[in-house]
């Protein structure tokens, strides 16, 4: 399906602009999958990165630039 939709929009492009942007495809389609098994971690992760910031800010707050 995805071959034709290129095939199609992409006719001036030659074989290796094509085989980039199928690769780009399937890249893709693997980090859906992978988004969809990391979405437990990344919900830890985003916790975490939170109370940085938190923290982070704080410190701002108290620096003095010269």
């Amino acid at each position: 399906m995805i071959n034709k939709i290129i095939n199609k929009t992409f006719i001036k492009l030659n074989k290796k602009a094509k085989l980039k942007l199928l690769n780009a495809h399937g890249n893709y389609r693997k980090t859906l999958k992978h988004k969809v098994q990391n979405q437990k971690m990344h919900k830890i992760n985003f916790k975490v990165k939170k109370n940085i910031q938190k923290s982070y800010g704080i410190a701002r707050q108290n620096w003095t630039f010269f």
